[in-house]
């Protein structure tokens, strides 16, 4: 990574190891092998490349809709000759029915730009920017009826409600995995989409410090925000 100072990748400065969703990238570690993977509000890239090392067949599609962030997940994309061929960015927000949308990013706040203007306005002044919205044409081709292997993470700062509202569906018709964000101010918002997923057959886990946690209701916590969706068990396959 290109680290940058005052933000969470410094510690890659100083201790030549990201401490940064520890419990999500244990739990990522122990998976199945993926042949594509769906970066929903991708940043700086932290996830994406862990995909692209994680699984050498994995072609992974980054969606990111700030420009200093996107900046910024292309040239970390860039000092990964490796991985480059591999990724494909997208400088482009989802979740939207129109070509465009308002995207916010709080001055000094790269890591909490949101589509929602009151969440990014919790941390500090907000500046705007108008965002290309990826077509949902363009995922009907990305999430094609049990075609690929896939995981779709979504980590949009707000805006889950709205990128599941679009793409729900497809995922469930893919039989995707899926890794999600629930913050506590959305919990409600994203409750029919928890109960859609549920009656599709996915299981739910909270990934916490000892393991996923199943669950059969949603909730959030501010430790544990991250939550995987799938229609394989962990429990029956060694992870949990």
């Amino acid at each position: 990574l290109i680290p940058h100072a005052s933000e969470f990748d410094f510690a890659a400065v100083l201790y030549r190891k990201l401490n940064y969703e520890v419990e999500v990238y244990n739990f990522l570690d122990g998976l199945q092998k993926y042949t594509r993977a769906i970066d929903i509000g991708a940043n700086v890239g932290i996830f994406s490349l862990y995909m692209a090392q994680r699984f050498p067949d994995a072609v992974i599609y980054a969606f990111e809709p700030g420009r200093d962030a996107f900046l910024r997940l292309l040239n970390n994309i860039k000092v990964n000759p490796h991985l480059e061929s591999r990724i494909n960015p997208f400088f482009a927000a989802v979740g939207a029915d129109s070509p465009t949308i308002t995207f916010y990013t709080p001055q000094g706040h790269l890591t909490n730009s949101s589509l929602d203007v009151e969440f990014a306005a919790k941390f500090g002044v907000v500046k705007s920017a108008i965002a290309q919205v990826a077509p949902k044409l363009l995922f009907e081709e990305l999430l094609q009826p049990q075609s690929y292997r896939t995981l779709v993470k979504i980590d949009a700062e707000g805006a889950e409600p709205a990128v599941l509202l679009q793409l729900q569906d497809l995922i469930v018709a893919a039989q995707a995995d899926l890794l999600i964000e629930v913050l506590p101010e959305y919990c409600n918002a994203l409750q029919p989409h928890f109960d859609y997923f549920r009656a599709a057959g996915y299981f739910a886990y909270s990934l916490q410090k000892q393991g996923p946690v199943l669950m059969t209701e949603l909730n959030a916590s501010a430790r544990w925000r991250d939550w995987w969706l799938s229609r394989t068990d962990v429990r029956l396959s060694g992870l949990s």
